[in-house]
């Protein structure tokens, strides 16, 4: 294969968000991990989530979820979802890596899904992936939920009472 061009050069930057970050209130938090899996095939990962202890139940004035990401090797950029409760509540698509590996994060409010977040739920995650001799990037992610607690001057939204 012909090398890239000169301009290119050798050194791989990890992928960029173009949208603003997340905003978060100036109020105390509590974070959970949601999921922690590796891909290398089309096995899901399936887990257990429990609301945050000491946190407010249900009286959060934000809940931001954090997907970050690595993978070295070669590969595609690959298609996935997380589903809380039978909720999807995330669809992203993977970077494609350099050989060297990358970083990726990729952050989005669930506040919405407060009625779904307060109760204990199966956890399922999926990115299909391929690894073999010609694509040998695994794909190792790990996602985290952040709960902000309502205040006086940060209340909670009104969210819907129900997701279906």
């Amino acid at each position: 294969a012909d090398p890239p061009p000169a301009e290119f050069g050798t050194d791989w930057h990890d992928p960029l968000t173009a949208a603003p970050p997340v905003p978060r209130p100036a109020t105390r938090s509590c974070r959970v991990t949601l999921a922690q899996a590796r891909f290398r095939d089309f096995t899901p990962y399936r887990g257990d989530y429990a609301p945050p202890a000491g946190c407010g139940t249900a009286d959060w004035a934000a809940v931001v979820l954090r997907l970050d990401g690595k993978v070295k090797g070669r590969q595609y950029d690959r298609l996935g979802h997380l589903s809380l409760g039978g909720v999807e509540i995330l669809r992203t698509s993977t970077p494609q890596p350099s050989p060297d590996g990358i970083t990726w994060s990729v952050e989005k409010d669930v506040t919405r899904y407060r009625d779904t977040l307060t109760r204990p739920q199966p956890v399922e995650m999926l990115i299909g992936n391929v690894v073999d001799d010609t694509y040998t990037g695994v794909i190792d992610v790990e996602v985290t939920l952040t709960f902000y607690a309502a205040d006086a001057r940060t209340p909670a939204p009104d969210t819907p009472d129900r997701v279906l």
